[in-house]
């Protein structure tokens, strides 16, 4: 019985901090934001710039 009362504290554990992982993941993306913004900032011109550019390329093709 002390096995099943083991078992059942340990899921209850992982739970909890699954729960807790879930719930701090937002936050400490808005502080690696807040921290990196230059780079998504770069990141996002690269990415606009280049479906502008594909864009572009297939609307002459047309």
């Amino acid at each position: 019985q002390a096995t099943w009362l083991k078992l059942a504290r340990n899921q209850t554990n992982r739970l909890v901090e699954g729960a807790t992982d879930l719930v701090l993941t937002p936050v400490n993306w808005l502080a690696h934001i807040t921290n990196y913004w230059p780079f998504y900032i770069i990141s996002a011109i690269i990415i606009l710039s280049l479906i502008t550019y594909l864009y572009c390329t297939f609307q002459a093709r047309l």
